[in-house]
């Protein structure tokens, strides 16, 4: 959005990409469970379809770059393609084995550790060429120099945490859990009830950074025009 909005109208903008967002945090549990529960979990997916298909025609269309950009040969080669590869593998294989651990195998499985173990290694292995192999690096490990950034990684790391774990753990919670039956409390919730149990995170207006609901997009000039706090300047 920096690219193409001038600085006075981002407010604007970013209000209207925070009501789409907005929009799907609220009725995407509940259309998620209506699909779930009357039709297939497959259309939670294939409902996309037609949105992306509306987004690659248009922006070619719409959108209107007039900057100065390198020629095509030279933007790949800029580009940190092992690097980028090391990286989505070593995370990939990670998230695999966290996934499987406890559900489909058991944690001291080696069909679980095996993934675990291997994308810890690639992760420090991706650092490492970062630091000593990359010509442009992706990771700018410079930045983890800075106290100030350091310190707003890990605030939007816990704001992460909390913020999405209402959202994945209230529905497993309270609907009937194929895979993990320990965790269902509730058995007698359909799964539509069981996702509309995200409304009261997802509909407060009253919650610090969580996502926007109508009410914090419903005057996006004035909501999202305020300075930075004090602590994510630049020292």
């Amino acid at each position: 959005m920096t690219d193409i909005v001038p600085l006075r109208q981002r407010p604007t903008y970013n209000g209207i990409i925070q009501m789409a967002w907005a929009l799907g945090t609220i009725t995407g549990p509940l259309i998620g469970g209506l699909f779930a529960e009357h039709s297939t979990w497959r259309w939670v997916f294939y409902i996309n379809f037609p949105f992306c298909g509306v987004g690659l025609v248009m922006v070619p269309l719409v959108v209107r770059l007039h900057a100065e950009r390198a020629s095509l040969k030279e933007r790949l080669l800029y580009v940190d393609w092992t690097g980028g590869a090391l990286f989505i593998a070593s995370t990939c294989s990670f998230l695999i084995g966290t996934t499987w651990g406890g559900a489909q195998y058991a944690w001291d499985s080696w069909r679980t550790l095996v993934p675990i173990v291997l994308g810890v290694g690639g992760i420090i292995g991706t650092l490492c060429w970062e630091r000593y192999g990359a010509r442009n690096p992706f990771i700018r490990l410079w930045l983890f120099k800075n106290h100030h950034a350091i310190a707003a990684y890990v605030c939007a790391i816990l704001q992460g945490l909390l913020v999405s774990h209402p959202p994945f753990s209230l529905p497993l919670l309270y609907s009937p859990s194929l895979l993990l039956p320990s965790l269902t409390c509730v058995n007698q919730f359909s799964r539509c009830s069981a996702n509309s149990t995200t409304f009261p995170s997802t509909f407060s207006p009253c919650a610090p950074y969580h996502p926007p609901s109508p009410a914090s997009v419903s005057c996006p000039s004035r909501a999202l025009s305020y300075p930075p706090p004090s602590w994510s300047a630049p020292s």
